[in-house]
């Protein structure tokens, strides 16, 4: 992503517009042309060496912003040395240590520099260069930088320019057809991996011809206190996503240093692109893992598909995070994983299920959720609808889980018969 010096907007009143670029510009084009091409041929130079050559490129722009920021872009995709095992900081050491004993003992060679390469040799055998600065960031080399065309570069840069601006955001309203379960399941999903405080909820479109509108209301990283950098690059990179669907909305609190909040608008002819690879197939890892492992140990239930959500009386559109079925009484249950940043909803569900709102629903709470919480602690533990785990549940307690929901589930209809 871009740095906030980089970033390129305008104000009017309450309103903050991105200055997006045209990704087929002739002159821009050449530009982001000129740059790939210098990457290319610049394998194996310093950092410090690729600037100097960049500062002739991007020297010459009118928009400076512009030109380093289709740079950081790239620059984003190229991979440099590190200093991998070596300790720079000692080997520094050593060789001041070893010289001003020469100087003390009066022995010092006819030639320094042979002391220092010979020093140098010994300590960095396997090192491409011999230099006791190798840790510092403008000695890193060039090692690799991923294939880009030009108009790709750009439409990455128009991407990361709009990220950018949503870790200032205190709020985010996304709104699509409700036509696309599917779809919409998809960006479900995505929201629960960046572990996201999301609400959904679905309404008339305002139009005739728009039917059934169905909107996901997520706090930004600017309206909680607690790793707020962290949540706020989750949502950055989940943006992305929203512009996979062929019909969206954004409307966006961003929210500067100063307190002053304006609104962002955006929709799907802003001709935002994502450039998630295969995003149409993503699996997140920790969820691929866990639907392989359970399908391997459990003997009774397996992952059911679900085509549609749970809409509460007020309103809200619920997605369950996997669905389960015994495979012998054909018994389904939705289950919901609650991390810390969804603390805030955990009650109100279990309210929901609780009330009957929720049938067959069953959440997973993370045991950081209930830490110095005594009152929420003793209710969820008490609960038959929930169980905790640490970290990501365990597919033999979900299991057992599973298991003893079939049970509670069994002696409620014994007692309406």
């Amino acid at each position: 992503m871009l740095t906030k010096d980089l970033l390129r907007y305008h104000i009017s009143g309450k309103r903050i517009k991105a200055d997006l670029i045209d990704v087929n510009d002739r002159n821009l084009l050449y530009f982001a042309e000129r740059i790939i091409s210098l990457y290319e041929e610049s394998i194996s130079l310093r950092r410090k060496e690729l600037e100097e050559l960049l500062k002739v490129e991007t020297g010459s722009k009118r928009d400076q912003k512009l030109a380093k920021g289709i740079v950081k872009v790239l620059d984003g995709r190229s991979e440099y040395s590190l200093a991998g095992t070596v300790s720079f900081p000692e080997l520094r050491e050593k060789l001041f240590s070893l010289s001003g004993a020469c100087i003390r003992n009066g022995k010092l060679p006819e030639n320094m520099e042979e002391l220092r390469t010979q020093t140098l040799a010994a300590e960095l055998e396997n090192f491409p260069r011999k230099e006791i600065y190798g840790d510092l960031p403008e000695n890193e080399e060039l090692l690799s930088v991923k294939k880009t065309f030009p108009k790709e570069l750009l439409e990455r840069y128009n991407m990361d320019l709009v990220r950018t601006l949503l870790l200032y955001c205190s709020r985010m309203e996304i709104s699509t057809g409700a036509g696309n379960i599917p779809q919409l399941r998809k960006v479900f999903k995505f929201l629960k991996f960046f572990r996201l405080l999301c609400r959904t909820a679905s309404s008339a479109g305002k139009k005739k011809s728009e039917g059934e509108r169905f909107s996901f209301i997520i706090d930004g990283p600017a309206s909680i206190l607690d790793n707020s950098v962290k949540y706020g690059l989750m949502l950055a990179n989940f943006f992305p996503v929203v512009c996979l669907l062929p019909d969206w909305q954004l409307s966006a609190d961003i929210t500067f240093g100063e307190g002053k909040t304006y609104q962002l608008k955006l929709d799907h002819t802003s001709k935002l692109k994502c450039h998630f690879e295969n995003s149409g197939a993503y699996i997140p890892e920790e969820i691929r893992l866990f639907a392989e492992y359970f399908k391997e140990k459990s003997p009774l239930w397996t992952l059911a598909e679900r085509g549609s959500f749970h809409k509460l009386p007020g309103g809200e559109n619920i997605f369950a995070d996997f669905s389960f079925e015994h495979r012998k009484t054909k018994h389904a249950f939705d289950l919901e994983i609650f991390h810390l940043w969804h603390k805030s909803r955990i009650e109100e569900r279990l309210e929901s299920i609780e009330k009957g709102d929720l049938k067959n629903y069953l959440l997973a709470v993370e045991r950081s959720c209930i830490r110095k919480e005594p009152l929420l602690s003793e209710r969820l533990s008490s609960s038959p609808f929930v169980m905790l785990f640490s970290s990501f549940p365990g597919v033999e307690n979900i299991c057992k889980f599973l298991d003893q929901a079939g049970k509670n589930g069994k002696k409620k209809q014994k007692k309406r018969s």
